[in-house]
């Protein structure tokens, strides 16, 4: 029984030892931060003296939202790490942060002038109830002469008057600091609206043979951050490159504040399944149609809708994927139009209805589809897939011609050698296997109020070529796009870009670095120094009825201006109609030599060079035969 009891005792023994070691508060400070597309690495550096003997060390005050795995320690000095391990601290909150406190501050001085305030209307009311109930002039027996009578009165109105006037100043002015302690309250909900209830400890235990000195690099991940790249883009002559400022609109809201930290903006995103897919047998059986798995009761009262179907919620989606299909017969929608409201940061299907959007902005809250025939919809960004259902629209016409234009396609023109020149922001650029990392050399501090701080990444002066695009019969304006090559060299990725047109904001675009071509197409948008007219004929605008069979014809004129002083190249783009339908024949009239005609799909194209303050002009018309019992419906 008492080797039994020995043999427990022993065993026990480093348990109780653990349980006897006194925890040691370290104290830390964050010197780097890793920001990647989703989430940041924080690394905290620290110095403690160790005493001979094991102890666990207490690294307190961290953000709640870490992630325990990420959790990565490296000790210098002459002691050995035991074990690392993770707790939540609920009784100490995230520290406030330094912009909260001085609003905290300012809400004290407010809040004092309003008691103030208070006081002296109370006052005034006082100082009116004390008049009013000395009103009463001389007794029930004694009457006062019309000197001592009319001076009385004077006084009683003018103080009156004094004490309404200064009560309703009084009321405004605690009505105005009323107002301004709710404004200092909503910003104060609005920066600490991050998870703030409790904070993070990392316990490290280690043992030392001799009392020393450690340094302590403690580093973690949170998903409670990241950024999104923008961008600058200017255009001032169209003989000069194209300038190029790269920016990072870096956002936390960790619960714990970057402070004066050097930052590191990575391209990778540790959010994204490191998993490589892999495919597996495809196995191929009957299955009803595609029509009949999409096919949906109709009622003559809510009509033929689209609708959306979306996959699991996930908060603030970064990636979306789908498929837009006709919701009838469950077919792929090629060419659909996919789109962030408010940005213009969108795509087009192809040619089954599948999209994808990459980097999608933290802020963005809505999707639209929309597409020729069809029912628009929206949806709200709530899943990493959303697939759309698209009805029908009830158009009272007999035929609808969608037109494809690509100014992509064009063939690229002469560049000169990509060249680049830094500016005055020091930033090192490291290219690794999978992420490009961008190291900033300035300092920033990233407050926890989840608003995005703008960090300059680069710029540049790229060469390009200029190109202007018009398709009038939709829009009477020329858009400006540059033609980059070699862009890869700088290791940009899609973001939104404001846009600089000759020294003019002229709007936001996107800037699409996902494509696979060697030629990167940036647009400017709208150059209002190129004017575009497009104007029926009237010869042409006529209808001939011969035998069984009418003929309709109709001719337009394009008129383009140039404005600039320097020669454009203008890319314009008309169409025809395309016949559905073999009773219907289709005429084209344009000059070859002038402009190239795609039959398949109507469209109409002409590659332009016109000189400064120019004027040119184009032409076409087409004629369409039809049985004089049918109505088709033309411009």
């Amino acid at each position: 029984m008492r080797k039994l009891i020995w043999a427990l005792a022993m065993l026990m023994l480093p348990y109780t030892a653990r349980a006897q070691e006194k925890e040691q508060e370290v104290a830390s400070s964050i010197e780097r931060v890793t920001v990647f597309l989703d989430g940041a690495q924080v690394t905290r550096t620290a110095e403690a003296q160790v005493a001979a003997g094991p102890a666990t060390l207490v690294f307190s005050g961290l953000t709640a939202t870490l992630d325990p795995q990420s959790i990565q320690l490296n000790a210098e000095g002459a002691l050995t790490v035991l074990a690392v391990t993770h707790r939540l601290d609920f009784f100490q909150e995230s520290e406030t942060p330094e912009v909260v406190q001085t609003l905290q501050a300012q809400r004290q001085v407010v809040q004092d002038s309003l008691k103030l305030q208070n006081a002296l209307l109370e006052v005034y009311n006082q100082e009116e109830q004390m008049l009013l109930a000395n009103r009463d002039l001389g007794g029930t027996e004694t009457g006062l002469d019309a000197a001592t009578l009319e001076a009385a009165v004077q006084f009683f109105r003018t103080r009156l008057a004094d004490v309404k006037r200064e009560q309703l100043a009084t009321q405004r002015e605690i009505q105005r600091l009323r107002t301004r302690i709710q404004a200092i309250d909503n910003q104060i909900r609005e920066l600490r609206s991050g998870p703030r209830e409790t904070t993070s400890q990392v316990l490290v235990s280690v043992t030392a043979q001799q009392a020393t000195r450690g340094t302590f690099t403690l580093s973690y991940v949170t998903r409670q951050a990241g950024w999104t790249p923008a961008y600058d883009i200017r255009a001032d002559d169209l003989s000069q490159p194209i300038a190029v400022a790269y920016k990072a609109n870096v956002y936390q809201s960790s619960g714990e504040d970057w402070d004066t930290v050097r930052l590191t903006l990575s391209t990778g995103n540790p959010s994204l399944s490191n998993i490589a897919p892999e495919l597996y047998p495809w196995r191929l059986g009957f299955s009803q149609p595609q029509a009949a798995r999409f096919q949906r009761t109709r009622s003559k009262q809510s009509g033929n809708r689209s609708r959306v179907i979306a996959g699991d919620y996930v908060r603030s989606p970064l990636t979306i994927r789908g498929q837009v299909l006709d919701a009838d017969t469950g077919d792929g929608l090629p060419g659909a139009n996919v789109v962030i409201s408010g940005t213009n940061i969108g795509v087009a299907t192809d040619t089954d209805g599948y999209y994808f959007l990459p980097n999608v902005p933290s802020s963005a809250t809505q999707l639209e589809v929309n597409y020729v025939g069809y029912e628009p919809i929206t949806s709200p960004l709530r899943s990493n897939r959303i697939d759309f259902l698209l009805a029908q629209a009830l158009y009272d016409l007999d035929e609808i011609v969608v037109v494809e234009s690509d100014v992509q396609s064009l063939p690229p023109g002469e560049f000169a050698e990509l060249r680049a020149q830094a500016s005055s922001v020091t930033v090192d650029q490291v290219v690794n296997a999978t992420t490009v990392e961008f190291q900033i050399a300035q300092p920033y501090t990233i407050p926890s109020d989840g608003q995005a701080k703008t960090v300059a990444v680069g710029a540049y002066d790229i060469p390009a070529t200029y190109e202007h695009y018009s398709v009038p019969k939709l829009d009477p304006a020329a858009f400006l796009t540059a033609r980059i090559t070699g862009w890869g060299a700088y290791n940009l990725i899609s973001g939104e870009a404001n846009l600089f047109l000759e020294g003019t904001y002229v709007g936001t675009s996107y800037l699409d670095a996902t494509n696979t071509s060697d030629t990167l197409v940036v647009s400017l948008g709208r150059d209002p120094g190129v004017v575009v007219k497009r104007t029926k004929q009237r010869e042409f605008s006529r209808e001939r009825l011969i035998g069984n069979r009418q003929t309709a014809t109709r001719g337009f004129d394009i008129e383009i201006r140039n404005t600039k002083r320097q020669n454009i190249l203008l890319v314009l783009d008309d169409q025809a109609p395309v016949s559905t339908d073999d009773d219907i024949d289709i005429d084209v009239d344009v000059d070859k030599d002038e402009a190239t005609f795609d039959e398949e799909t109507g469209r109409l194209r002409w590659r332009l060079r016109i000189g400064p303050e120019t004027t040119e002009t184009v032409a076409f018309t087409y004629s369409v035969r039809y049985p004089k019992n049918r109505r088709v419906v033309l411009e």
